[in-house]
């Protein structure tokens, strides 16, 4: 098997691992605040290449100073980019949806 083709299986396992954890989070926040979901899904994906990325530099002959850093990077950008990209639920009642012009729904 070529080295691309080692990396590419790597990659996937890892990420369909945290990728398939989250279809059970939506099932239980299926009751729940819309955000609550909506959160879940910003989340999963940045993990699913987080952990791809840490999988994958785990397999390469890489120091371990260097594996380090490459770790803390994928840690720092998951977290910025969860930060950024997670909805806030908005007031006392965030699970309602506003109207466009923040009127109410009709």
């Amino acid at each position: 098997m070529s080295a691309d083709l080692q990396v590419i299986g790597i990659a996937l396992g890892c990420s369909a691992v945290a990728a398939m954890l989250g279809v059970p989070a939506l099932r239980v926040l299926r009751s729940r605040p819309l955000w609550a979901s909506a959160v879940v899904l910003c989340v999963v994906p940045v993990l699913a290449i987080a952990a791809g990325v840490a999988g994958t530099a785990r397999a390469m002959f890489l120091s371990d100073h260097d594996l380090r850093v490459v770790l803390i990077v994928v840690v720092v950008s998951a977290v910025v980019a969860t930060a950024a990209g997670a909805p806030r639920p908005a007031g006392r009642r965030g699970h309602r949806l506003a109207a466009p012009g923040g009127g109410h729904p009709r």
